[in-house]
């Protein structure tokens, strides 16, 4: 009786921390999304496939961050360095209650490191991948964003490589002036 007393007491202390694993992987033969085809995609990144409904299991446990200020919710992540950091996660809707009543699979959260006690992660999700920020105080930030179009292979790449991409056009910004309509200002970027 004592052993599945101490056994149930464990179980209930950790439901909100489930293992989801994450392998680096070197290339995939999986459909690449639009996405990971782009210009600007990151030239230095790495690769990692993860079973996103284990993913989601674990997000669907996270508590409300307006209604508690401690989550069970145990996340880990891997970084760009090949590291696996652990995140207590959230909920924190950015849509509208009756907006997220109309798209129960779209969520957001945020979550503290525990890990890297100054870091903090933006994370998103909808019915087939998730895209994550993690902000570094005393590092460059880093992206997380689904590489397949199956979302089971994510890349993670570090800020500064998806800011500075040479264009092969020119970029146009157009500039329209409240005060006068009739003038606009075309001003073009060439990297």
């Amino acid at each position: 009786m004592k052993k599945l007393l101490l056994l149930l007491v464990i179980i209930s202390g950790c439901n909100n921390y489930a293992q989801n694993n994450w392998t680096k992987i070197n290339q995939t033969s999986k459909s690449i999304s639009k996405n990971s085809e782009r210009e600007s995609f990151p030239k230095d990144f790495q690769l990692y496939q993860t079973s996103f409904s284990d993913l989601n299991t674990i997000l669907s446990q996270a508590p409300n961050r307006l209604t508690t200020a401690n989550s069970k919710t145990i996340i880990s992540i891997p970084n760009s360095i090949g590291n696996l950091e652990q995140f207590e996660l959230f909920e924190y809707s950015n849509l509208e209650p009756q907006l997220q009543l109309q798209y129960p699979s779209i969520r957001s959260y945020v979550g503290k490191g525990i890990t890297d006690k100054l870091a903090t992660i933006r994370l998103s999700s909808d019915p087939s991948s998730i895209q994550a920020m993690i902000f570094r105080t005393d590092k460059r930030n880093e992206f997380i964003e689904p590489y397949t179009t199956d979302g089971s292979v994510y890349v993670i790449y570090e800020s500064h490589y998806h800011l500075f991409v040479q264009l092969k056009t020119p970029f146009y910004l157009i500039i329209y002036r409240e005060q006068f309509p009739q003038n606009l200002v075309l001003v073009m970027l060439n990297y």
